[in-house]
């Protein structure tokens, strides 16, 4: 089950986790597109997957992935012998869409466990995990009773500051469950707030947080009702979130886990990684119509109704639909109302606005006649 198509002695492998879903896949097909274009044949991308069977792991196997897989069940030591082998130097920790958020620890210690061979970690997060539970609004993210093993207790982790500053409604009496810890989006937020704190403390050379806003293709969850209804449903009319694309977010983590050099200069940091502009929901609409030439309508929906959207989207796992409904939840409380140069920085050129995403993908919003 777990045989992979070839060995390597290759110097430099770099595990992508979460490979067979949506925000695992698009880094590291950006590594792959660098790897190319840069002539870097001594790197190889080794995507770790649960599901063989999966067009995003066959896309990626046809670009000249090595594909590892696993089981949420293994320990650290197996992790270590199964995935990182003798070749592993850097991992880009995509968290394991799992009901056992553990895994995704155990993969770090997998990684300690290589003894030094594996120098640089990079986290995705996400913004929410300073909110998490509903709450914490200021510059850093409050970690407390974990459920992970030897996490201790109360922290603060330092971040970086946006470059505008959120702001609250006044108006915000509504959709009461936004609020509750018990949200299955809060109690995810929570499990990346305590994964962040584990990477802070891990025996590895080089490690970076990035958190990450809402994706572009997150929109994909909304896709059906676009198209068969012809609204475009959005948590808030008065909110605004910066909406960042996954292709770039991959060729920014491609950048950083390849050229080691530049991966050290990020060693402790903790960035935040927003699209260039603030869009409210009237805007993101406008930019919709016109890019597909259609007559989509805005409608406000409770963050409860949202989630119910999201869960009839088939091609979303669970994770995906848990994440997506809580940055809707987060997009209502004004928590995405901020931008950040950061990505920018990362690639050295303008990220891709939303105009850029319906332009490409028209055919998957266009509203059916």
């Amino acid at each position: 089950m777990f045989a992979s198509r070839n060995t390597t002695t290759n110097k430099n492998a770099i595990l992508v986790t979460e490979c067979d879903s949506f925000i695992g896949f698009y880094p590291a097909w950006a590594l792959l597109q660098h790897r190319e274009k840069t002539g870097a044949k001594d790197v190889l991308v080794v995507c770790a997957v649960r599901d063989r069977d999966n067009d995003f792991v066959r896309e990626l196997e046809k670009l000249g992935a090595e594909i590892r897989e696993f089981d949420t069940n293994m320990d650290a030591e197996r992790l270590m012998r199964d995935l990182f082998r003798d070749d592993v130097t850097s991992m880009l920790l995509v968290p394991v869409h799992t009901d056992k958020p553990s895994v995704s620890v155990r993969l770090i210690e997998a990684a300690e466990l290589t003894r030094g061979r594996v120098k640089n970690l990079l986290l995705w997060s996400t913004i929410g995990a300073m909110h998490h539970g509903g709450g914490g609004s200021d510059n850093s993210a409050v970690v407390t009773n974990s459920v992970f093993k030897d996490i201790g207790s109360e922290t603060k982790i330092p971040m970086a500051t946006p470059t505008t500053t959120p702001t609250r409604r006044d108006d915000d009496n509504d959709d009461k469950d936004r609020n509750d810890k018990n949200a299955p989006w809060n109690k995810v937020f929570l499990q990346f707030a305590q994964l962040e704190k584990r990477v802070r403390e891990c025996k590895i050379q080089n490690e970076c947080i990035w958190r990450i806003g809402f994706v572009q293709q997150e929109f994909f969850g909304l896709a059906n009702v676009i198209q068969n209804r012809g609204i475009f449903p959005l948590t808030s009319s008065s909110a605004k979130m910066a909406p960042l694309n996954a292709k770039d977010l991959g060729r920014a983590a491609a950048h950083v886990l390849i050229e080691h050099t530049t991966f050290s200069k990020l060693n402790k940091q903790m960035l935040i990684l927003t699209g260039p502009k603030l869009y409210d929901a009237r805007e993101m609409v406008q930019i919709a119509n016109s890019e597909l030439k259609a007559k989509i309508e805005f409608k406000e929906v409770s963050v409860d109704e949202m989630h119910r959207i999201l869960t009839k989207d088939e091609d979303m796992d669970k994770m995906e639909r848990v994440l997506t409904a809580g940055n809707f939840a987060l997009f209502k409380e004004m928590k995405l109302d901020q931008t950040t140069d950061e990505l920018k920085k990362l690639l050295g050129s303008e990220p891709a606005d939303l105009k850029t995403f319906f332009r490409e993908n028209g055919d998957s919003f266009r509203p059916r006649a």
